[in-house]
C-alpha cells in the first residue's frame, strides 16, 4: 500500500468469544439527547473485549420518498419520546453486483455512531476526535453496515466512529437539465450527514471541530469531492482518500442528462421535456427503476469496466436548491477552488486487479475495520496484525493531530512542492519519493500532447 500525506501499540489477539450478536433481553441501553429527539442505543463488547456504545439507524435526513425522490436531502422531522436505534437500518436501494437482484430501501438516510464515552459520562473528559466513514461501491452499491465496517480497532485508539448510508445509482445521481433534478443527491446526503455530526456528535463524546472524513474507492473519491465542494465548508478538518479520486473517469461524467432520456425511453416513456421525464421517473416502481438504471448507457459505454449510467456530474442550477459541484473537478483543482486541509491519499499496489492473489483494490479495509471471521484466527504476532496495528495507529493519529507518525517507527513526511514523499506501508514501512515516476512522466506527456494538461 502506497500512501501520500499532504501536509507501536498493539491490540493483541481478537477475543473469539466476543460476538456482536446479542438478544434484546441482554442489551444494556443508554439514552442520548439530539437536536431532533432522544435516542436509545446499546452497549456492546468489541472483538478486542472492550465496552462501547452503539447507535445504529439514526435518521440524518427526511426519507426521500415520493416527490422527494432524486431531490436534495431535507432535514429530518423531530419525534416525541425515545427512539430506539439498536438495530441497523437497510442499505440504500441497489442492484447487487454479481446477481443483480434488488436489495435495500429508498428510506435509507441513516447513520451509525460508535463511541466509548458519552457527553454525560464526565464533565472532565475531553471530547474525542471523530472519524466519519464513507463507503465505496462504484456509486452503485454498499452501505455503512458494521458487518463490513466494524469499528472495533479504531475505537481502541480513542476516536468516535460514524458510518453512513447515502443514495446510490439512479436514485442518488440522476441529473436532468431543465427539471427539478439537479444531480449529486448522494453526495448531498453525505453533506447532510456531516451537518448532523456537527450539530450532535458532542452528545456522543465527540469533538464537532475535530472531524476526519475517510473513505475507499467511490468513498475515497467522495472525500476528494468534499475537499472541492462549497457545501462541505467547515464540516470537517482532515481527510483520507483510499483508492479514490474525483478525477478518476469512474468518478465523474459531464453528460448524465442524455443518459436520463435514454433510460426514460428504455422504460417506455418518450419525451423531450425535462420536467416531464423527471416526473415520470419518480413514478416508476423502485425495483423497475434500479434494475434498468444502466440502460441509460450507450452500447459502447456499457462495455467499459465498472460502467454505470449515473455517477457524480456537474450540476444544473435549480431554484432554491444548493449546488454541490459547480464545475468539473479538474477545473476546480486548476483554479484553486479546494480546501487547504491536511490530506492523506493513496493506492494499493495492484489497483484494478480483483482476480489474482495480490494487494488489490479494497484489501486495506481489513487492516482498518473489524469483519467477523476475517481477523479472528490471526496470531497477534503475525505480519498481518503488525500491519493492522500500524495502519489503525497512523489513521487515528492523523485524526487526532494531523500527524500520522506520532509514536511510530517511521516518520511520514508530507508532500511538498520539492519532495513528493510517500509511505510504502508494509511489514516494515518505508518513506520513499516519486511514486511510479516513469509512469507519471509518460502520462504527463500524453496529456500535454492532447492539450488536456499544460
Amino acid at each position: 500500500m502506497e500512501e501520500a500525506r499532504i501536509e507501536p501499540e498493539t491490540f493483541g489477539s481478537v477475543d473469539k468469544n466476543c460476538d456482536h450478536k446479542t438478544t434484546e433481553a441482554d442489551v444494556e441501553t443508554v439514552v442520548v439527547q439530539t437536536d431532533r429527539g432522544s435516542l436509545r442505543g446499546s452497549s456492546k463488547i468489541s472483538a478486542i473485549g472492550s465496552k462501547y456504545y452503539s447507535f445504529q439507524g439514526i435518521p440524518y435526513a427526511k426519507p426521500p420518498l415520493g416527490n422527494l425522490r432524486f431531490k436534495n436531502p431535507r432535514e429530518p422531522d423531530s419525534w416525541e419520546g425515545v427512539r430506539d436505534v439498536i438495530k441497523e437500518k437497510p442499505s440504500c436501494v441497489q442492484a447487487t453486483i454479481i446477481l443483480g437482484n434488488i436489495i435495500g430501501s429508498e428510506d435509507c438516510l441513516y447513520l451509525n455512531v460508535y463511541t466509548t464515552q458519552l457527553a454525560n459520562d464526565s464533565d472532565s473528559v475531553a471530547p474525542k476526535p471523530v472519524m466519519v466513514w464513507i463507503h465505496g461501491g462504484a456509486w452503485q452499491t454498499g452501505s455503512g453496515s458494521p458487518s463490513m465496517y466494524g469499528p472495533d480497532y479504531l475505537l481502541e485508539e480513542g476516536v468516535v466512529v460514524v458510518t453512513i448510508n447515502y443514495r446510490l445509482g439512479v436514485i442518488g445521481f440522476l441529473s436532468v437539465n431543465g427539471s427539478d433534478v439537479s444531480g449529486n443527491a448522494g453526495l448531498k446526503d453525505q453533506v447532510a450527514a456531516l451537518h448532523w455530526v456537527k450539530a450532535n456528535i458532542a452528545q456522543f463524546g465527540g469533538d464537532p471541530d475535530g472531524v476526519t472524513i475517510f473513505g475507499e474507492s467511490a468513498g475515497g473519491a467522495a472525500v476528494h469531492y468534499h475537499l472541492l465542494s462549497p457545501l462541505s465548508e467547515g464540516l470537517f478538518q482532515r481527510a483520507i482518500s483510499q483508492s479514490g479520486s474525483a478525477t478518476n473517469p469512474t468518478a465523474f461524467f459531464d453528460s448524465t442528462h442524455e443518459r436520463a432520456f435514454r433510460l426514460g425511453k428504455a422504460l417506455g416513456h418518450q419525451t423531450s421535456d425535462s420536467q416531464n421525464l423527471a416526473d415520470f421517473l419518480r413514478r416508476v416502481p423502485i425495483n423497475t427503476l434500479v434494475s434498468n438504471q444502466n440502460k441509460g448507457l450507450t452500447e459502447q459505454e456499457s462495455e467499459r469496466p465498472l460502467a454505470a449510467s449515473f455517477i457524480p456530474t456537474t450540476e444544473y442550477p435549480v431554484k432554491g436548491e444548493d449546488v454541490f459541484l459547480p464545475d468539473s473537478p479538474w477545473k476546480l483543482l486548476e483554479t484553486g477552488q479546494f480546501k487547504k486541509l491536511p490530506f492523506i491519499t493513496g493506492i494499493n499496489r495492484d489497483e484494478g486487479i480483483i482476480t489474482v492473489l495480490s494487494v488489490v483494490h479494497g484489501d486495506e479495509l481489513g487492516y482498518i475495520f473489524y469483519k467477523k471471521g476475517l481477523q479472528d484466527s490471526l496470531d497477534p504476532n503475525s505480519t498481518e496484525m503488525k500491519v493492522l496495528n500500524r495502519m489503525v495507529k497512523m489513521w487515528t493519529n492523523f485524526a487526532k493531530t494531523g500527524d500520522p507518525s506520532e509514536g511510530m517507527d517511521v516518520i511520514w513526511k508530507p508532500v511538498t512542492s520539492k519532495s513528493r514523499n510517500y509511505l510504502d506501508i508494509n511489514e516494515d514501512s518505508t518513506l520513499l519519493q516519486d511514486l511510479e515516476k516513469e509512469r507519471m512522466a509518460f502520462w504527463d506527456e500524453v496529456l500535454k500532447y492532447f492539450g488536456i494538461q499544460q
